[in-house]
């Protein structure tokens, strides 16, 4: 978190969104969760383990201020786990005080233009100690709370979403030198306002990890809409978060009063927006990871989750497997006979995934398949069959993006195959045994 400063001037967000906000709103009011919703999968795995093993990884980097070594290559670590979940993964470089300093972020891309920003920022610095960062670039700031808290959040959000499909594309940015004035997030939303993207909101987290169990969402009154779904979510969804809303076009410390400067809508989420409440660690070396509330981190994630998941319009694909035929319906075993099965996808995006074919939970072969929307595939293998009744079962498994309903990827058909009948013994085969007989019979009474 920048310093504190009051009475900055400020653009307010939405001058050039206008057309945007109607389109909102049916946001602004509460949203109800239905009933086998896969955004409650999607919050239920939410890890407090890998949100620690995150800050754990930043602040053992001792320190992230800008000019030191490690702030580069806590930002390798950043591209390396975006790039882990699949993520269009880039740097965003810009220059400072002589210096080529760079942002990270990671793109899931979405069927349409609108664009929903997940942000934090992953520089940190030590302004009380004896020794600061402006003194020696590697004094230690290892900002658990300020901000590797947030970031954890952003990675542990792109983790978990990467599995999933949206209308709307979200990207997953990690901001530098945001202590030095939001220069990061001031290079950034400039060049989307430069390129006309369509950033309808940013969503930053800084400092979220220190305190009980609120937390404060900082809006201005044309980014209120934004704060109003996260306070619903989370009722509606039982995350159990306390959520208070503060519209303030004044407090403008961190990365999101960069989107307002340029005409977008952003909030802030932190654990205390009133600086007398502040985190008295932070922006020291003792700004460490044992004194933070991960339950907190933990339902704030889970919040953002879900706002987004509303907002950009989760789209899922549905795989159904047909009923299971046979080439052949009277078998008998040693014979090759062909399964098939027509998988159909019913839902909003395509899919890929395996067909698995299983004899009495054996498995006997599989498949790679792909079908488009509102499209269908045929999948076959040969089979040798084996004598008796057999269950025979399709499933879908492995599908990507991940389902909205699973209840309809398995079919089961059963199969008797019967044993071969021995062959009738013909008439010369017949006299040739009985002679044969007669022959060995003759024998034997002679040795006796």
């Amino acid at each position: 978190m920048e310093n504190y400063e009051e009475n900055r001037d400020s653009t307010a967000c939405g001058n050039s969104l206008n057309g945007v906000f109607s389109s909102q709103s049916s946001c602004r009011g509460k949203y109800s969760a239905p009933l086998d919703d896969p955004v409650t999968d999607m919050i239920s795995l939410v890890s407090e383990s890998n949100i620690n093993t995150t800050i754990q990884t930043l602040q053992d980097f001792d320190t992230r201020y800008i000019f030191s070594e490690n702030c580069s290559l806590s930002a390798e670590y950043l591209y390396e786990k975006f790039s882990e979940y699949n993520l269009w993964t880039e740097y965003d470089y810009f220059e400072y005080e002589n210096h080529i300093l760079k942002n990270v972020v990671g793109t899931l891309n979405g069927t349409s233009d609108n664009i929903y920003i997940v942000s934090a920022h992953y520089d940190s610095i030590n302004l009380k100690d004896e020794i600061k960062s402006t003194d020696d670039v590697n004094a230690s700031a290892p900002g658990a709370d300020d901000d590797a808290s947030g970031v954890a959040s952003v990675l542990e959000c792109a983790r978990i979403m990467s599995k999933y499909r949206f209308n709307a594309t979200i990207r997953f940015v990690a901001f530098s030198a945001e202590e030095q004035g939001l220069i990061g997030s001031k290079h950034y939303a400039e060049k989307m306002k430069g390129s006309d993207e369509k950033i309808i909101a940013d969503i930053q987290l800084d400092m979220i990890g220190y305190g009980n169990d609120s937390i404060d969402i900082i809006a201005n009154p044309e980014s209120e809409w934004i704060a109003e779904t996260m306070e619903n979510v989370s009722v509606n969804y039982g995350i159990g978060l306390n959520v208070n809303k503060v519209v303030n076009s004044s407090i403008r410390y961190s990365d999101h009063a960069s989107f307002w400067d340029n005409g977008y809508c952003g909030v802030c989420l932190i654990e205390n927006a009133a600086p007398s409440d502040y985190n008295p660690y932070f922006h020291s070396k003792n700004d460490t990871i044992e004194k933070l509330n991960f339950t907190l981190i933990r339902k704030t994630t889970q919040m953002c989750i879900t706002t987004l998941s509303v907002l950009a319009n989760l789209s899922l694909p549905d795989l159904t497997v047909s009923d299971i035929k046979f080439s052949d319906e009277k078998v008998e075993e040693g014979e090759m006979i062909g399964i098939m099965v027509t998988i159909y996808n019913t839902g909003k995006i395509d899919a890929k995934g395996e067909a698995k074919f299983y004899c009495d939970n054996i498995i006997i072969g599989s498949k790679d398949v792909y079908v488009e929307v509102n499209d269908s595939s045929n999948v076959s293998i040969s089979w040798k069959a084996v004598s008796g009744k057999h269950i025979i079962s399709v499933m879908i498994e492995d599908c990507t993006p991940i389902e909205s309903n699973t209840s309809n990827n398995m079919v089961s058909k059963m199969i008797a195959v019967s044993k071969v009948a021995p062959e009738p013994v013909s008439s010369f085969d017949f006299l040739f045994i009985v002679l044969i007989g007669a022959i060995v019979s003759g024998i034997m009474m002679k040795i006796r």
